[in-house]
């Protein structure tokens, strides 16, 4: 058994990269995980009404380190903690500890990068 450093899921032996996270695999169970704290919580950093652009955040916050998803493209361990709604279809959460780190991010890579916008096909 062989499992993701940075998301602790697990995989068979003939992994060889976590498909979500692109990182190499380590071998054995992963760590115990800790008990949920506050720290934990999950915070909306940023929302929008396509999700081309709400992909394209959270992938920049992921490759800068913060771990991110779309509300409609999340890892599985994150369900029990998700909050759905709100006006706009798609949101980016990060954990609230990683908060004030992703806005700022953002706010770099949305002067720096204009959002790709979706195909016509």
């Amino acid at each position: 058994m062989r499992h993701c450093p940075k998301c602790l899921t697990l995989f068979s032996n003939h992994s060889t990269e976590c498909p979500d996270c692109r990182v190499g695999l380590a071998d054995g169970a992963p760590p115990e995980r800790r008990d949920r704290k506050v720290e934990d919580d999950l915070e909306v950093v940023f929302h929008c009404e396509e999700f081309t652009a709400a992909d394209q955040v959270a992938a920049a916050l992921n490759d800068n380190g913060i771990r991110a998803a779309v509300n409609e493209h999340y890892p599985i361990q994150w369900l029990p903690y998700l909050r759905f709604g709100g006006d706009y279809p798609y949101v980016v959460y990060v954990l609230a500890h990683d908060a004030e780190r992703a806005r700022a991010l953002i706010c770099d890579f949305l002067q720096s990068k204009p959002v790709e916008p979706l195909g016509d096909g």
